[in-house]
């Protein structure tokens, strides 16, 4: 065995996506990520990149409309191998679209836009693998992450907050800011340094888990 179990498995990040995998279920990290098994891909989960790309075009002052949503959309269908003009699901999601995009563009207020889907890469210091994000909105003053959903949660998820304490470590001067659309609510929450220590920690710790269970065997399949 080597002694980086995750050079042995072809891991070369982690993310907040796999960490919150890996928390919820295992053997479906298992599966995606050691043998590249994972669901396709729904239109609603498409929704948040077309709403946060009109948002962007927003912050930059460029013109915006429902011809150019529903554009982009149909483009992140293509690409995604789902486009189908006739799916009523597909129809029914592309007014959520245009509906929290109204509602993030008439909510979400904030100036002097920086960066937008911001990759960043940090590490903590005895892990031998790095980790990768991607910051939707980077201002002058704080880092913002762009939600869109069609029920409004009442708290922040910890999921959410585990992946913004991530992305505090590339901005650790920065406020954080979470803003949650929905097609008739916007909702703005934020998180305190305690919080955002306290999920630091713990991705740390979950990272630990994952390279013992990486580390218990060459073999993915004894894994599994």
């Amino acid at each position: 065995m080597k002694n980086n179990p995750f050079e042995q498995h072809n891991f070369t990040y982690l993310s907040a996506s796999r960490i919150n995998q890996y928390v919820t279920d295992v053997p479906m990290f298992v599966l995606k990520y050691l043998f590249n098994i994972s669901d396709q891909t729904n239109p609603s989960a498409l929704r948040g990149h077309v709403v946060e790309y009109g948002l962007n075009r927003v912050f930059l002052e460029k013109s915006v409309n429902d011809v150019l949503l529903n554009a982009e959309f149909d483009k992140k269908l293509v690409e995604e191998n789902i486009f189908d003009e006739h799916d009523e699901k597909q129809k029914t999601e592309r007014q959520v679209v245009a509906d929290c995009f109204a509602m993030a563009k008439d909510n979400c207020k904030y100036e002097k836009l920086l960066k937008y889907q911001d990759k960043i890469e940090v590490h903590f210091e005895d892990l031998p693998i790095h980790f990768i994000g991607y910051i939707d909105f980077v201002f002058n003053d704080c880092i913002v992450d762009l939600k869109t959903t069609t029920r409004m949660p009442s708290e922040l998820p910890t999921n959410v907050k585990r992946q913004m304490a991530l992305y505090n470590m590339a901005y650790p001067d920065k406020q954080i800011f979470v803003d949650y659309v929905t097609p008739k609510k916007h909702k703005r929450f934020d998180m305190s340094l305690e919080e955002v220590s306290f999920y630091q920690q713990e991705i740390y710790k979950i990272s630990m888990n994952i390279q013992n269970l990486l580390g218990m065997s060459d073999n993915p399949y004894e894994l599994a």
